[in-house]
């Protein structure tokens, strides 16, 4: 154990730069302060640096694959700061409905999708020019209860979101802006925590179920089982490479876009 702390307010699903330096803490979905937002705390000892306030139900963070830029969601505001010095760049007011749950970026930092706190579907927001693109609500009428997982394929060509509580999958063409629905994958085995991911080569997808998808065929593939052959599930999945004892190169459990 290097280092062991308690802090205050709380800390939420946290960032970490890819210098491993600086450790980003949303104070916590459950702390409703006005003064709640994010604690920027060293790695290296877990000593605060500041803390950054934005408002209240500070959920989760997410820095950029380049290290430029940090994504915060708060109550229903979303945030994006230069990592370098905390300050803001962006900040759009007014989305997610009734609170921001998860989120994912494309690989240029240019669009953000944020899942909808009240019906299944989606905000995308334009990163460089400031502005809600649209908002657009998965299947034929409204679907009443929150999203809570939005996942772009590696090269950006699709936009999955979860609808955790209907055991469904809503697949978006992303290459056309605004997405257009596509396909949709249905009878995941559980309603669960949502949340969707890839892995790095794009070709598997992975939800809060057991269940391994084929992100092509969008067909089942594999069950993922425990030791005692018993399936086995949790909300996220992250993917790690490791070459003579060290990492290489990882995933996210938020799905970003990685485009070369």
């Amino acid at each position: 154990m290097i280092w062991d702390k308690v802090f205050e307010a709380g800390a939420d699903r946290s960032a970490v730069t890819p210098d491993g330096k600086k450790i980003y803490m949303p104070t916590g979905y459950w702390y409703l302060g006005e003064d709640g937002g994010m604690i920027v705390a060293n790695a290296a000892n877990g000593d605060v640096i500041k803390r950054v306030k934005v408002g209240p139900a500070a959920h989760n963070s997410l820095v950029s694959l380049d290290g430029r830029l940090l994504f915060l969601g708060s109550q229903t505001t979303f945030t994006v700061y230069d990592t370098k010095d905390e300050r803001v760049i962006r900040q759009f007011k007014d989305v997610g409905e009734r609170a921001i749950f998860p989120f994912t970026v494309d690989s240029r930092n240019h669009y953000a999708y944020i899942c909808l706190g009240n019906n299944v579907g989606f905000d995308m927001l334009d990163l460089e020019a400031g502005k809600v693109i649209t908002r657009i609500y998965a299947g034929k009428e409204k679907i009443p209860h929150r999203t809570h997982g939005a996942a772009l394929t590696p090269d950006e060509t699709e936009l999955w979101i979860s609808d955790q509580l209907g055991q469904t999958l809503f697949v978006y063409d992303a290459t056309k802006v605004p997405p257009t629905p596509k396909a949709e994958v249905k009878g995941l085995s559980i309603k669960g925590h949502g949340w969707v991911t890839f892995s790095l080569d794009g070709k598997y997808a992975y939800t809060h179920t057991p269940e391994v998808f084929d992100a092509k065929s969008k067909r089942i593939v594999a069950t993922l089982k425990d030791e005692n052959g018993v399936p086995v599930s949790g909300s996220k999945y992250f993917e790690v490479h490791m070459r003579d004892g060290k990492v290489v190169e990882m995933g996210s459990e938020f799905g970003m876009g990685r485009k070369k």
